[in-house]
């Protein structure tokens, strides 16, 4: 692992990770992922998720926010299902503070054709907003992969 002594390491310290569990959404035939934060004493604002997908393999694809921010305020969402790509920036409800630990910061659903194995990656323009600074305080991401979802429909 790359150990970074800039600035950065001290105050960035929140992660985004795609989960690696798909479930199958009531809804027949969309399957719903999560997108987890973990903040580790960053107090959370704002995220920026700017995520890629293969359109020629998920389809019906949507976002929708998670648990994370109570009644989060939806500033952009903007899916580019011909290019395969997602751009969704929530935030807090004016005065809320931030919000610090873990939690699912939205939720992704879609549909999928075919076995072969698919990717959901994160984009260099996502980032995280935090109380008390105005940079980024995204450490990491964790890229998600969408395989053979035979077996939740058996």
């Amino acid at each position: 692992s790359i150990i970074k002594n800039d600035e950065e390491s001290n105050f960035a310290k929140t992660s985004l990770v795609l989960s690696e569990e798909v479930r199958q959404s009531s809804v027949s035939g969309v399957y719903e992922v999560d997108v987890s934060i973990d903040s580790d004493g960053n107090e959370v604002t704002g995220v920026q998720l700017e995520l890629s997908f293969d359109p020629k393999v998920l389809g019906k694809v949507d976002i929708k926010p998670g648990s994370f921010l109570s009644n989060p305020v939806i500033i952009l969402k903007k899916i580019d299902t011909t290019g395969g790509k997602i751009t969704y920036m929530l935030g807090n409800q004016l005065g809320n503070p931030g919000v610090k630990g873990q939690g699912t910061v939205a939720v992704i659903s879609f549909s999928k054709t075919g076995d072969n194995e698919t990717f959901i990656d994160f984009l260099p323009q996502t980032l995280v907003t935090a109380q008390g600074t105005d940079q980024s305080v995204l450490k990491e991401t964790v890229s998600g992969v969408i395989g053979n979802l035979q077996s939740l429909e058996e």
